[in-house]
């Protein structure tokens, strides 16, 4: 029998690796735990916790097959030729399959996991009758092996905060106790946006439980309870028999909902509770966005004061249908589904299954191809925003390491979150130094971008610790990798082509200082830092960071649902922004200024741009999505006078021929009624210029700060229950079936 094993020795070995082993196994040996201990034989380095050898103690719970399970019950018989074996993901790892369980019995122990009963004790043993015996059955079984706590990404990514399946089971234990005194004790204990509300129902505990116990309907009952008290205490209408259905299906909308009632409830006013009230009651699914959930909740109230409360109707648009009629007299209804704002979009995905026809939508102008928390744009309106937040204003108050957070995380972070963040991207700025001679194959006049996409493919073959996009610490350490590696890699790419030797991180810099030392220091002189010139090339990363579901981004969404690494994917990414009609648009900008060369040489151009037979285009205006002034371009333009005003070139020829250019352009009516505004290609062209990076260096430089979007969007796929494989689907029109026809015959 076969084996792959995680081996880590925190004395020996840098970093987890994956060891194989061959086994001859016995007639007499029956379950997983029987190989093991015969091939504990062969290299008795190898660490495991054993067990009662009966599935009773739970010590010997083990990740197999990418499936959490006790290898003292698991059948060799059931398992394939070659056995994968890993510790439980998202727990420390003390050394090869044992795992650190401290804050796995932490949160256990915090749910008081006893018989609390404040009557004096008793002579005997305190009976119940057989119906209340029977309500603990499924939830006294529970051996508290962590298979279910561990499958769970809620409890890998606030182990410190979700009490986890185990721990919620063994809570509604006691809850469901008719000898335990301390019910509202325990849901005051819960009631807590993460301690309870971060189970979202998507079953893994369920699914790998050894003992066959349903973790999700102990936490469903716990949810029941808590809002029932809640609905009672404020005194609401409410048909408590439907809301208790809902809360036992743990639907995800109504768990965001409910964790946002809670979360707020002493601060929401009387509207906002009425509301509030009306939608709990109502027999829809509310949307699933905790921020959208506020945003129109304070809206309807404020819409509606002093009058009786309506349903939210943007919470409760899932009850609107789009109705399709075909030419054969056939009609399907579709769901249609709404965003925090933003279009409503018509929920497609039954169409085929019903009427076996798809869509037909060339380059997706039409077409929403997943849910994202991450980038908001607003094209009529010229809006940008990154969680939220206006791209103005963070373009001003932050630097590019706090953008990555927000961008990653989902809020801004605090000072000691940002310095342990930036600490940690620090702390990998390095690459490996067989990397380095990687660069050594390439010709020295290979464009950079050929070269970034090899070399990024490439740390896959370096950082074999973080391709398991099922383990959320390997995905964590890739995200931070690529993040601090790039300005290196990028850095790198340049110094080779103009034949200038490495410069390697300098970490008391910041990010972005230190990549511009990277790129413009020699060995033979000092580098002073302009700070500047540091916060222009800054606010680029920042404006560069994300854009929606752009074409790389999608790259990456797409490379990723086929479950490639997330070097490949980013590489991927990389290599799709280097086409000439998505990351080299700056590129194409500048030399259509330096080929106008003159501004009064542009009233002639401009008139061969309306020609449409002049194949003459204006480049830097217009976009797919904005249809009004890139909010990204006004900012570039700001940075641009300051970048110039601070080398001195106030009458840089370029940067005064694109003012007029865009002037005329703006009060142009042929541009004017086709809404082609200035994009930040425009502009980034130029600074970049003055900052000294080649044209050939451009996409590389957008390539490096748009992989924190990249990544963000990556991780947002991948932790999305719902995530397929992506499959678009094509109309043919190709030759019909048709019979071969031999060679001599043609």
């Amino acid at each position: 029998m076969k084996f792959s094993i995680y081996r880590y020795d925190p004395d020996r070995d840098e970093r987890p690796y994956m060891k194989d082993y061959e086994v001859k196994l016995e007639p007499t040996d029956r379950m997983l735990l029987d190989a093991l201990v015969r091939l504990k034989m062969q290299d008795d380095s190898l660490s495991f916790r054993r067990s009662c050898r009966e599935g009773v103690c739970g010590s010997d719970a083990m990740n197999i097959n990418g499936k959490n399970g006790l290898a003292c019950i698991t059948k060799i018989a059931d398992l394939p030729d070659t056995v994968m074996l890993r510790p439980l993901p998202g727990l420390p790892v003390i050394r090869d399959l044992i795992v650190d369980m401290t804050q796995f019995f932490k949160q256990y122990h915090s749910i008081k996991p006893y018989l609390i009963n404040d009557e004096q004790p008793p002579e005997r043993e305190r009976l119940q009758s057989p119906e209340e015996r029977e309500e603990l059955n499924g939830l006294y079984e529970c051996i508290l092996c962590a298979c279910c706590s561990t499958a769970c990404p809620s409890f890998w990514w606030n182990p410190d905060k979700f009490v986890g399946p185990a721990g919620l089971l063994q809570a509604y234990r006691f809850i469901a106790d008719t000898r335990d005194q301390a019910t509202s004790e325990r849901l005051d204990d819960l009631e807590d946006p993460y301690r309870l509300f971060r189970c979202h129902t998507i079953m893994n505990c369920v699914d790998v439980c050894p003992k066959g116990l349903n973790p999700t309907k102990a936490i469903g009952k716990i949810k029941e309870l808590m809002v029932k008290r809640a609905v009672c205490r404020l005194g609401w209408a409410i048909d408590l028999d439907r809301l208790s259905w809902k809360c036992r299906r743990g639907l995800l909308e109504l768990d965001i909902v409910l964790e946002s009632f809670l979360r707020q409830r002493d601060s929401l006013a009387e509207e906002e509770l009425a509301a509030l009230g009306e939608l709990l009651d109502s027999g829809q699914r509310p949307l699933g966005r905790r921020q959208g959930f506020e945003r129109a909740l304070r809206s309807q109230a404020s819409q509606h004061r002093g009058a009786p409360a309506r349903r939210l109707i943007k919470e409760n648009a899932m009850d609107k249908k789009a109705t399709l009629n075909l030419p054969d007299g056939r009609s399907f209804d579709f769901p249609v589904m709404p965003g925090t704002i933003g279009p409503e979009v018509v929920d497609i995905r039954s169409l085929y299954g019903k009427s076996g026809m798809f869509t037909y939508d060339p380059g997706f102008l039409s077409t929403a191809s997943c849910n994202s928390t991450i980038t908001y744009i607003d094209g009529d309106a010229g809006v940008l925003m990154y969680r939220g937040y206006p791209i103005e204003q963070l373009a001003e108050n932050c630097d590019f390491l706090e953008t990555c957070y927000l961008l990653l995380n989902g809020e801004l972070p605090d000072a000691a979150q940002k310095k342990q963040f930036v600490d940690t991207v620090i702390h990998h700025t390095m690459v490996h130094d067989q990397l380095t001679r990687f660069f050594t194959g390439f010709r020295r006049d290979a464009h950079p971008m050929a070269v970034l996409v090899g070399v990024v493919g490439a740390l896959s073959a370096f950082y074999h610790d973080s391709l398991d996009i099922n383990n959320p610490e390997h995905r964590e350490i890739a995200a931070f990798r690529l993040i601090a590696k790039l300005p290196t890699i990028v850095a790198m790419a340049y110094k080779y082509s103009v034949g200038q030797p490495f410069i390697y991180p300098k970490n008391d810099l910041s990010y972005t200082a230190n990549f511009m030392r990277m790129m413009f220091a020699v060995p033979a002189e000092d580098y002073k830092v302009n700070d500047v010139l540091v916060r222009a090339m800054d606010r680029i990363f920042i404006l560069h960071a994300d854009h929606e579901q752009n074409a790389s981004t999608s790259t990456v969404r797409l490379a990723g649902s086929s479950g490639a690494n997330p070097f490949a994917c980013i590489a991927a990414g990389i290599a799709c922004l280097w086409g000439p009609a998505h990351g080299g648009a700056n590129e194409a900008a500048l030399n259509m200024l330096e080929e106008i060369g003159d501004a009064s040489k542009i009233p002639e151009f401009i008139k061969q741009v309306k020609d449409k037979n002049s194949g003459t285009k204006l480049m830097g205006f217009g976009h797919r999505v904005y249809k009004n002034y890139d909010p990204r371009a006004k900012l570039m333009r700001e940075t641009c006078h300051e970048v110039l005003n601070e080398l001195g070139l106030h009458n840089d020829r370029l940067f005064k021929l694109a003012i007029a250019l865009e002037k005329i352009a703006l009060e142009d009516e042929y541009f004017v009624s086709r809404k082609l505004y200035p994009n930040v290609d425009f502009y980034s062209g130029i600074v970049q210029r003055a900052l000294g990076i080649p044209v050939s260096m451009f996409t590389c430089i957008f390539s490096l700060a748009r992989t924190v979007g990249w990544i963000a969007q990556w991780q947002e796929m991948i932790s999305d229950p719902e995530y397929k494989i992506g499959r678009p689907r094509q109309l043919y029109k190709g030759a019909v079936k048709r019979d071969f026809v031999p060679m001599p015959k043609r």
